[in-house]
């Protein structure tokens, strides 16, 4: 062999194992990247259960919230109707207490006029009567009133909720 071929033989050998060595690098490079990634995918995951545990803490919280709030407000609103009947009614038995004062006071005062006497009783029955109805729709228009609220509030409370999760 001549010393040509023994210097060629001894780059080849130095070549291969400059190449065996970088590739020992790369693969030990690579699995350090890999282990990288393999901790920064544990921790966004550690990260998401986290956010989404507390997300659904917080909606839970909320949700419990809005359930008392739409529970005190149905109170509430219970309550002003009860109220509202309540007072209809003493209207309603005041004004008949007045029309049986005015028909007494009219028998007393004007016997001897009774065609007179007749026209004031149909005069108050028929106020007590209007006052009855009017007492009666404004308990309608409170209670459809309430009611359209409550809707009002579900509707908002729904799409509040759809908003939020995207549903």
């Amino acid at each position: 062999m001549s010393k040509n071929d023994d210097n060629t033989s001894k780059e080849s050998n130095d070549s291969d194992a400059e190449f065996h060595k970088a590739k020992i690098v790369r693969e030990t490079k690579a699995e350090e990247i890999k282990d990288e990634i393999k901790d920064s995918l544990n921790n966004a995951k550690e990260k998401a259960s986290e956010f989404a545990g507390e997300a659904k803490e917080k909606f839970s919280d909320f949700s419990e919230k809005a359930q008392e709030k739409a529970a005190d407000f149905a109170e509430d609103a219970k309550e002003a109707f009860g109220d509202a009947k309540e007072k209809a009614s003493e209207f309603a038995d005041e004004a008949k207490e007045k029309y049986d004062e005015y028909k007494e006071v009219a028998k007393d005062k004007f016997a001897e006029i009774s065609e007179e006497a007749k026209e004031v009783l149909e005069d108050v029955k028929e106020k007590v009567s209007e006052f009855a109805e009017e007492a009666s729709e404004r308990l309608g228009e409170f209670s459809e009133e309430a009611k359209e609220t409550l809707e009002e509030a579900s509707k908002k409370t729904k799409s509040f909720f759809q908003r939020l999760f995207g549903k």
